[in-house]
């Protein structure tokens, strides 16, 4: 007999133990679905829209590249346009380019025929020659498309998006060149329409907008919306954002964002980019989600009165780990795959999550491919070849006895290419010669061939550093002779013609072979060496390859401490000036003096500008040195003409290097030195290259025009060793010619040196200058310069450089030459 139950109908049902036990269970269950639910949903809205917010990243790269490939085909077509013989001679044919119509209408036919909105024709000063298409008044374009036409009239090809009236513009400008010689440029605007914006629509799964001056000029959608919430939406959100909230367009909801439509280096604000990715799905999945966890609820609840918290545990742990796995993978735990098992709304979610989270990884491993590879050539790019060479180094701490090489590699006269055919030819033939020397080194050194698989591309040492620049690492050779015999290979495969724009180039490599060795502390160290190598190897003249040593690393070493010594000379006042003689050659009076800087090296003694001014260029000191060169020149001129006020004061030269010339400030930089010390503009002569004047044609003649304004005389030095064309003397004010020091030391009777003299002197005749020539050191040239009309003469058959006190007491006076012959610096 089974023992009695115990009495329970004397108590009312809401107080049975199994009653407030199951009303407990229930309520604990209930609770539980509702903090799951709420946050499962609320963990899948964020992550929708983190996700969303990623696809209109990719998005906004898609619109870069797409506007990046029309301008490169556009500035492509620009300057085939630019290069057609018709389109040089309305630009330099006097009858054609005064013609207006003539231009008009042949710069209306190139429109037509790129099929551009508009052409803008400019001249070399910047005025318009024609503008067919133009939307506007005439010239009447914005500083963007001055400035980009600015730009190409100094020789750059640009391309970017304006706002011109209520319509989009993408535009490029180019010069149209003839050798060197800028003739004007032709700018072509492409309207943006809804064809691109579709066309990115396409490609990137969302809704495109481009909007400006508060109007939509592009759309994806059907018609270009019109609700004030899109505009106020564009134009009120900070540039670049993502909007947190939805924007809903005709009755459907949108996570937006807002970006520029220009480039952030050109400045202002050509329009904006609106991106619409559609909401709708993921609210259906919300929905869908929110309405099966309701059901699954009631289930719980009835379940639960009978089986309590072992299924309620159950059904809480899957919904747990989904919310920890969504937590993983908004920390970036981008690889983290959730199992799909248990209830068919866990599977559900897990497979939403999974999706999403490859689609994140997807999108995160292009963007490390891109930052770790060349987009060209899709070799590695510097980064990630530092990386692999870091870790040869550590193998080779670990194993002494392995043994790898660095190949420093750079193509001979790579310019040329690029300003003879063009840069687009120069790309094709950066990626021919990366096939040749993928297949030159050894498969298991560099395997980064341009077919090869990801895998490959990841194993990969050979890499491009920019440029015309590649690097190999020779990985586990057995001898560093292997480094030399494949440095020989590439030189075979490069040996042959390239196929660049349907000509025959021929580009042959220099090659810097670095061998690791024990002196090599870093990656750094033995890449260092193998760049000096490559740049021993151009100077033995290039299509060769060298090998770094032990004395080119103590070089380097001696190379950087005397650029340690240089930073120092300027702070310590170790600078010194001597003032060499100009003489007249008519009665051998000292008539000025140039000013040479000196070094009072403190170990080696005063250095000659042979043994500095290098490597002072190099680093970008010269600057400081013509400053103080020119500071202390007129402070000398002044205390000269103060001891001596009646004395006529000497003509004082001072050279400026290029760099020193290129500066904006230099005019007034002068101007300050003048008043500062004191000593008469008209007591100064200022010595450029012709280089250094025709680098900037443009700016030489305003900056010389200033320079003469203030009563400062120009002399072009080195002259006859450059351009010395007639053309260019006539457009530069100057005073002064000096005959470069390598005509007069081969002067003689009857040589092409004597010929090339009586054609500068001529010249200078012509234009009313005098000369000076360099570098006579025996009583013949002196004489025969003279017999051929030579104005004045500088050298130490005169005099060596002097101090300033010596330098003083010859002004005026006439020269012994006789007993100053064998005299040296």
């Amino acid at each position: 007999m089974r023992p009695s139950e115990p009495r329970t109908s004397g108590f009312p049902w809401f107080a049975r133990l199994e009653t407030r036990v199951a009303a407990t269970l229930a309520l604990l269950v209930a609770g539980a679905m509702a903090v799951v639910f709420l946050v499962t949903t609320r963990v899948v809205s964020v992550q929708s829209r983190d996700r969303a917010a990623a696809e209109l990243e990719v998005a906004r790269g898609s619109f870069s590249n797409l506007v990046d490939e029309r301008i490169a085909a556009a500035i492509g077509a620009a300057e085939l346009v630019t290069q057609l013989p018709v389109f040089r001679a309305h630009l330099t044919d006097s009858q054609l380019a005064e013609n207006r119509a003539n231009v008009q209408a042949m710069a209306d036919g190139y429109r037509e025929q790129l099929h551009a909105q508009f052409a803008i024709v400019a001249r070399p000063g910047g005025a318009w020659a024609a503008d067919p298409g133009w939307p506007g008044a005439p010239a009447g374009a914005g500083s963007r498309l001055h400035g980009a036409i600015a730009a190409a009239l100094a020789g750059s090809a640009t391309g970017e998006i304006i706002s011109q009236g209520d319509a989009l513009f993408l535009t490029v400008s180019v010069p149209a060149r003839f050798a060197d010689e800028i003739l004007g440029s032709l700018t072509l605007g492409y309207r943006l329409t809804n064809e691109l914006a579709q066309q990115l629509a396409r490609l990137a799964g969302c809704e495109v907008i481009l909007i400006s001056e508060g109007r939509v000029v592009a759309t994806s959608l059907g018609s270009a919306p019109t609700d004030a919430v899109v505009l106020t939406a564009a134009t009120t959100s900070p540039v670049t954002t993502l909007r947190p909230d939805l924007l809903r367009v005709s009755d459907r909801a949108y996570v937006t964002g807002v970006f520029p439509l220009g480039r952030p280096e050109t400045g202002g604000d050509s329009g904006r980019l609106l991106l619409l990715s559609d909401w709708q799905p993921t609210q259906a999945f919300i929905d869908r989600l929110r309405s099966r966890f309701a059901w699954t609820g009631l289930v719980v609840l009835g379940l639960s009165l009978a089986g309590g918290l072992v299924f309620s545990r159950r059904i809480s742990r899957p919904l747990k780990d989904i919310a920890v796995a969504a937590s993983e993978i908004a920390a970036g735990n981008l690889q983290l795959v959730l199992p799909e098992d248990g209830t068919v709304e866990s599977v559900a979610v897990a497979r939403a999550f999974n999706g999403m989270s490859a689609s994140l990884q997807v999108a995160h491993g292009k963007l490390v491919h891109d930052a770790t590879h060349d987009p060209l050539t899709r070799l590695p790019n510097r980064a990630l070849f530092m990386e692999r060479l870091e870790r040869a180094m550590i193998r080779r701490r670990r194993h002494p006895h392995y043994c790898f090489a660095v190949l420093f590699i750079d193509l001979d006269r790579f310019k040329h290419v690029n300003d003879s055919l063009g840069h687009s030819a120069g790309d094709e033939l950066l990626i021919l010669f990366a096939e040749r020397l993928a297949n030159a080194v050894r498969r298991d050194d560099a395997v980064a061939r341009l077919t090869a698989s990801a895998d490959e591309h990841d194993a990969s040492t050979l890499a491009r550093f920019g440029g015309d620049e590649f690097v190999v690492l020779l990985d586990d050779i057995r001898d560093p002779i292997d480094a030399v015999r494949i440095s020989e290979r590439i030189q075979q495969v490069s040996a042959e013609a390239f196929g660049v724009a349907g000509e025959d180039v021929f580009a042959t490599p220099s090659i810097g072979v670095a061998v690791a060795s024990p002196a090599h502390h870093s990656a750094a160290d033995l890449l260092r060496d193998a760049d000096m190598a490559m740049y021993r190897a151009k100077q033995s003249g290039g299509g060769t390859f060298a090998v770094a040593d032990a004395a080119m690393h103590e070089h380097a070493v001696n190379r950087l401490h005397l650029e340690t010594e240089l930073r120092h000379a300027i702070d310590r006042g170790e600078f010194r000036l001597r003032y060499q003689p100009i003489v007249s050659l008519g009665d051998r009076r000292v008539v000025g003096f140039e000013a040479l800087v000196r070094w009072q090296h403190p170990e080696r003694g005063l250095l000659c500008p042979v043994d500095f001014l290098a490597v002072a260029d190099e680093v970008g000191l010269t600057p400081q040195i013509d400053e103080w060169v020119l500071r202390e020149a007129c402070r000398q001129g002044k205390e000269w003409i103060d001891a001596n006020p009646d004395a006529k004061p000497p003509m004082l030269s001072v050279n400026l290097s290029p760099k020193c010339f290129a500066q904006a400030s230099l005019v007034q930089q002068i101007a300050d030195t003048l008043s500062t010390s004191g000593f008469p503009p008209s007591g100064l002569r200022l010595e450029i290259t012709e280089s250094t004047a025709i680098r900037d044609a443009e700016r030489a003649k305003v900056v010389l025009a200033e320079l003469r304004r203030m009563g400062v005389r120009v002399s072009i030095d080195d002259f006859g060793t450059g351009y010395s064309s007639l053309s260019y003397l006539q457009m530069f004010p100057v005073d002064v010619l000096k005959i470069d020091r390598s005509f007069v030391e081969r002067l003689a009777p009857n040589t092409s040196e004597s010929e090339i003299i009586q054609l500068i002197l001529g010249l200078a005749k012509t234009l009313g200058l005098d000369v000076v020539a360099e570098g006579a050191e025996t009583e013949a040239q002196v004489r025969y310069l003279e017999a051929l009309g030579c104005g004045f003469g500088q050298g130490f058959f005169f005099d060596r450089p002097l101090e300033a006190a010596d330098a003083w007491r010859r002004t005026g006076s006439v020269v012994q030459p006789e007993a100053l012959r064998g005299r040296s610096t």
